[in-house]
This record gives structure tokens, C-alpha cells and sequence, in this order.
């Protein structure tokens, strides 16, 4: 099961297409991302839009990592 797997396995099997995987990372981020992007913007709207746009931004660059 993928839920079982480890950060790096998820990030492996993300890179080589697998969307569950990326699915699971981000629910598994999404409540630190959002604690961040809720300090630099002050508003639990934004901040979620923020931390939206962060994953976009990962998905984007999930070669790199």
C-alpha cells in the first residue's frame, strides 16, 4: 500500500509518473506547508492558496528532487 511507504519511495514513485504517490505526499505536507504560508500571509484563504500553489511548483520541479 502506498500510505505505508517512505517519503523517498513516494518521491521516487512520484517522479516516474505515479500520481497516488504525489497525492499522498501532499496530504501528508499539506498541514506544515500551510502553517508556514499562514505566517507569511495572516489569512487561512491565502495561505491555502499559497500552499496550493507550492505543490503545483513541486509537481512542476519533482525531476529535481
Amino acid at each position: 500500500m502506498l500510505s505505508e511507504m517512505s517519503t523517498t519511495e513516494l518521491v521516487i514513485d512520484a517522479r516516474n509518473g505515479d500520481r497516488d504517490a504525489f497525492g499522498i505526499l501532499m496530504r501528508s505536507f499539506e498541514p506544515q506547508i500551510i502553517s508556514v504560508c499562514r505566517r507569511f500571509t495572516k489569512s487561512e484563504d491565502d495561505a491555502e492558496d499559497l500552499a496550493l500553489e507550492t505543490f503545483v511548483e513541486a509537481y512542476q520541479k519533482l525531476s529535481q528532487l
